[in-house]
């Protein structure tokens, strides 16, 4: 092992290189050097530093003073983490005690108390409470070095390293509270409550000599309460935050408006813990956070108990009135406070609020804002024909709100989803009505190069086209090519349209069309993978042209399907439907040579297909034998009666 003179000499070193350093990764490492040696600094015995040459033993000492030094202009400056503040007060704390083992002078033990207080609050900053007790424990050292339990039942000493009169004492107690108070927080960050409680009884008894230290206590006990809350721990959470509030009520009292934002929590923690049992207890905190400083987010609070607990009508109405009323509410907190009532269904109280707030509130953002929020209200109240009477109002121009892009946002959101849900339910009229309504909302606020303006296209054509209404669709649907051309739902709708149109040239142009489309954009996609998606869209218009009884759509739909698709049992469906089709011609038609041939291509195809599939392994023997044998039986059916005299592996 490295003797104590060549350590001492390596440490020094790095102290004096680290005090000159600049650049950050340099400062890392040699930190980083520093705190491999924290375990050997902190082993040193007083007997091996007094054999130390002097010089050295001086340079040792103000290593720690250099450190020190250090952090504080780093910390000022902010050119370093809190972790490397963190990390060079401890080292510097460490090397002081040690450096002083047996120094029992009260200067230099007050010096190291407040040293090992600081670095402990870094450290419980960095969030390593670890590290935290670790400095804290050198202060309790610090504290009992200065027989501070005596000192603070005595008169104190008379020797001179003992000063003697209150403002000493008292110096030495706000240093022990601090010290008490940051070890109630290692605790707390380490979910042990009642350890925390021990130690902040410790820190209330000082309060007797230092009264005006109660709200530094107080916010203590608060911040412990807020960290109970986060981890879901209500009884401990409870219990701090009555504890902060009694605290903050004492000589030295907390303002109003911290009182009653811990109320508040105090509050809200019965309504997370259980609002049936805990509502009254919760009811009176409330009450008395807005009798301590009346503001909006109690007010708010005071309804959200009274809905949580199912209180009455007229308690609820008076609640919200108060809050209305009071003149810092926010337009946030009112449409926060109108979603939390219809979240309750108490619809009723939130159309009327949006009344009174629309006369509370003006300006663009704020009347839009509240022009959607009572649109949303009216939809789902059912007071559908009221909302569509509102709208129409905004798009002729009668009404003088004018909708904010976030509204708008919001309002044709509000409006598609309407639309989707009486859709489903077979209600294409009134869907299109809403989709109708969110196009003129487009068209009123000039905004038709949206890229939404496609996809309400598509929706509006696909209302149309189960209306019947096939001329309006195809409308739509060359307005959604001109916006979104590459979109294979686009053509899909196209393909529909000239389908029921009897245009089956048009059908199997779109087909092709459909084939070769792609996403742009995967999030516009219902099916993943994208690619996936395009050849069920394509195996959906081949049923659509057989329920058409389109024998020649659903041909090109099939073959265009045997080139998308990867799923072995879908393409032998698809090459039995091909076969059939081809061996059965349309009504008043007769069989073609080029039927034949087409007939032979699928066989082959099909053949090949089986083939592979066996040597994959990923048949059944039986399966592949049914299905060849199907196949060989309609070889031999077109061979024979073809006449060709085609040879198909």
């Amino acid at each position: 092992m490295e003797d104590v003179n060549a350590f001492i000499r390596r440490l020094n070193s790095l102290v004096s290189k680290i005090c000159v350093e600049e650049d950050p990764v340099k400062s890392d490492d040699i930190i980083g050097q520093l705190m491999v040696m924290l375990e050997r600094i902190n082993q040193l015995s007083l007997d091996a530093l007094q054999k130390l040459p002097v010089e050295q033993q001086l340079q040792f000492q103000g290593s720690a003073v250099s450190l020190w030094n250090v952090a504080v202009a780093k910390k000022t400056s902010g050119s370093v983490s809190s972790l490397f503040i963190a990390k060079l007060r401890h080292l510097a704390c460490n090397i002081a005690v040690t450096s002083s083992l047996g120094n029992t002078n009260f200067a230099v033990l007050k010096r190291h108390l407040c040293m090992t207080s600081k670095a402990a609050s870094d450290w419980l900053e960095c969030g390593n409470p670890e590290m935290a007790d670790q400095c804290l424990d050198l202060a309790l050292q610090a504290l009992e070095s200065l027989d501070f339990s005596s000192w603070s039942s005595s008169d104190g000493l008379t020797d001179e390293s003992h000063p003697r009169g209150a403002h000493w004492l008292q110096d030495l107690q706000r240093d022990a509270l601090k010290v008490y108070c940051s070890k109630g927080q290692v605790y707390i960050t380490r979910g042990q409550h009642q350890e925390a409680v021990d130690w902040m009884k410790k820190a209330k008894m000082l309060l007797e000599s230092l009264p005006d230290e109660s709200s530094i206590v107080a916010m203590h006990c608060f911040n412990f309460g807020v960290d109970a809350m986060k981890r879901k721990m209500y009884q401990p959470c409870i219990d701090w935050f009555r504890e902060s509030y009694e605290m903050g009520k004492s000589t030295t009292p907390l303002e109003g408006s911290v009182l009653a934002k811990i109320l508040r929590l105090l509050a809200s923690a019965y309504l997370e813990w259980d609002p049936e049992a805990y509502a009254q207890k919760a009811i009176n905190a409330v009450g008395l956070a807005n009798a301590e400083h009346s503001h909006p987010s109690g007010l708010h609070l005071k309804v959200k108990i009274i809905l949580l607990s199912n209180g009455n009508d007229a308690k609820l109405q008076a609640a919200v009135d108060e809050l209305w009323s009071h003149p810092d509410l926010t337009l946030d907190l009112a449409t926060e406070t109108i979603h939390l009532l219809t979240k309750h269904n108490r619809l009723d109280v939130a159309v009327k609020s949006c009344k009174v707030l629309g006369s509370r509130f003006h300006g663009q953002n704020a009347d839009s804002k509240l022009k959607v929020l009572q649109i949303e209200l009216l939809m789902k109240n059912e007071e559908l024909t009221q909302a569509q009477e509102i709208l129409n109002q905004c798009i002729t121009g009668s009404s003088t709100v004018n909708f904010d892009p976030s509204s708008l946002r919001t309002l044709h959101s509000l409006l598609w989803e309407q639309a989707a849900v009486v859709f489903e339910n077979g209600d294409f009229n009134t869907a299109l009505l809403w989709y109708n309504l969110s196009y003129s909302l487009f068209t009123h606020y000039m905004e038709l190069e949206s890229p939404n303006i496609a996809r309400l296209q598509r929706n509006r054509a696909s209302c149309l086209i189960n209306l019947k209404q096939y001329n309006k669709a195809e409308e739509a649907v060359r307005d959604c090519i001109k916006h979104d051309p590459r979109n294979p739902y686009t053509h899909f709708l196209s393909f529909r349209v000239a389908l029921y149109n009897n245009n089956s040239l048009q059908a199997i142009e779109a087909i092709k069309t459909l084939s070769a489309s792609r996403f742009d954009n995967e999030a516009d996609c219902s099916i993943k993978p994208a690619d996936s998606a395009v050849g069920s869209l394509i195996s959906l218009a081949a049923q659509q042209a057989f329920e058409q009884t389109n024998q020649e759509v659903a041909v090109e739909a099939l073959e265009k399907l045997v080139e998308h698709s990867k799923d072995h049992k879908q393409l032998m469906t698809t090459y039995r439907c091909l076969i059939r089709l081809k061996c059965t011609p349309a009504e008043g038609e007769e069989k073609k040579e080029t039927d034949v041939k087409k007939v032979w291509s699928y066989l082959k195809s099909a053949y090949e297909l089986l083939q592979k599939k066996g040597s994959d392994g990923g048949h059944t023997q039986e399966v592949n034998l049914e299905e060849t044998n199907w196949f060989m039986k309609i070889d031999c059916t077109v061979g024979a009666g073809s006449g060709l005299g085609q040879d198909v592996p």
